[in-house]
């Protein structure tokens, strides 16, 4: 899934009516992550875990961050 993220954001580059359809894939997947840490954050292997997810936090904070600013460029 990273690795795929990483292919279309290069495209989305080059194309940009890829930009929105890349960020919501991006977050969704980074949110699914952020769960599944959070949902076996009890167990001990866990514990190995907590860097990516906060990484992966940040960047699902980053991805709504966009969505707001491109909500707040359309409101007239």
């Amino acid at each position: 899934m990273v690795g795929l993220i990483g292919v279309m954001m290069v495209v989305a580059a080059f194309k940009p009516s890829w930009v929105f359809p890349v960020m919501v894939y991006a977050a969704l997947e980074k949110a699914f992550m952020v769960y599944l840490f959070a949902s076996n954050a009890s167990y001990g292997f866990a514990e190995g875990f907590l860097v990516p997810a906060v990484m992966d936090a940040i960047i699902v904070l980053y991805c709504l961050m966009y969505f707001w600013s491109l909500r707040k460029e359309a409101t007239p």
